[in-house]
């Protein structure tokens, strides 16, 4: 294969990187707009919640009610945002990686599992709590690999312009 057609193909695959990359910023992008909207309902129960403990009697009551009720519309709101922003397989992804680097980080035998158990749990249920954390963090590697993508294009280009002088 000559050089110019290995430099064609990689244009081509660098096209379809960047296709495939875009279309993981549009998921990241509605992920972080639904998102938003699950940042209320818990807000709303923790306020509950307090005047709740204040407050005492049945005035209490309905506001642990209301508490429970806000936190059932949180966590479908959780839900509706995990499926929107690209489903739950990319944020267990990024918390298997993160766990994974822990155990490599501590020296120790056990206590490097434990601490990647411990990354992942907790991760697990910050996603369960603000899944905005993950959809910010997968929009901002979607914008650099696009960034990348293009850059690699450009470079393609200058090398097959200068390929054919």
């Amino acid at each position: 294969m000559t050089k110019k057609n290995e430099v064609q193909l990689d244009l081509v695959a660098a096209k379809m990187l960047k296709q495939e990359t875009e279309e993981r910023l549009a998921k990241a992008r509605e992920g972080v707009k639904w998102s938003k909207k699950a940042i209320l309902p818990i807000l709303g129960t923790a306020f509950a919640m307090a005047i709740a403990e204040f407050v005492g009697g049945i005035i209490g009551g309905f506001f642990t009610l209301v508490a429970g009720a806000l936190s059932i519309l949180h966590l479908v709101s959780v839900i509706t945002a995990i499926r929107k922003g690209g489903g739950i397989g990319c944020a267990l992804k990024m918390l298997f990686r993160a766990g994974k680097r822990t155990v490599e980080m501590v020296p120790f035998y056990f206590i490097d599992l434990f601490f990647g158990y411990l990354v992942f749990t907790f991760g697990l249920l910050l996603l369960f709590a603000f899944p905005i954390f993950f959809y910010l963090l997968m929009e901002r590697s979607a914008k650099k690999d696009i960034k990348l993508c293009d850059s690699f294009i450009n470079c393609c280009k200058v090398e097959m312009a200068t390929m054919a002088e």
